[in-house]
């Protein structure tokens, strides 16, 4: 005669091969479903239709600004660094704020700069006043 012991381990044994049998069966009814998706993907989504997306969806153009005071030892690599970022829409802006040292000329050396028309000149003696006034009258002053 059975005892209990070995009734409860066939009753377990039976309820765990209906339940992979049934798993496996979910498995196979699945698996057409699954294969029609992928072949609408993939009449949907072909390497022409993702380039167009890529060339209408371009990045934003983002300006990164270099603050460039006396910066003659390192201008040269930040910069360069700043080059190799893997983003392409991108401008880089150095700020070279009356260096006394070759910061400039580092610059120019590294990089075949050519001179530019200048956009504004202002005095020195309104220069600390007129930066002040922009940041009193700003609600928020943010700096890098």
């Amino acid at each position: 005669m059975l005892t209990a012991f070995t009734a409860a381990a066939i009753v377990v044994s039976v309820a765990v091969t209906i339940y992979f049998l049934l798993w496996n069966v979910s498995q196979l009814l699945m698996s057409p479903v699954a294969a029609l998706y992928v072949w609408r993907h993939q009449q949907l989504h072909t390497p022409r239709a993702r380039a167009v997306v890529g060339q209408i969806a371009a990045q934003p153009l983002v300006s990164i600004v270099v603050p460039a005071f006396n910066e003659e030892l390192t201008i040269v690599e930040s910069v360069r660094a700043l080059l190799a970022l893997d983003y392409e829409a991108r401008e880089i802006v150095v700020v070279n704020d009356g260096s006394a040292d070759g910061t400039l000329a580092a610059l120019s050396r590294a990089f075949q700069l050519t001179q530019a028309p200048l956009a504004f000149d202002q005095p020195p003696e309104y220069q600390a006043q007129s930066t002040f006034a922009a940041l009193s009258r700003s609600p928020i002053v943010g700096a890098v």
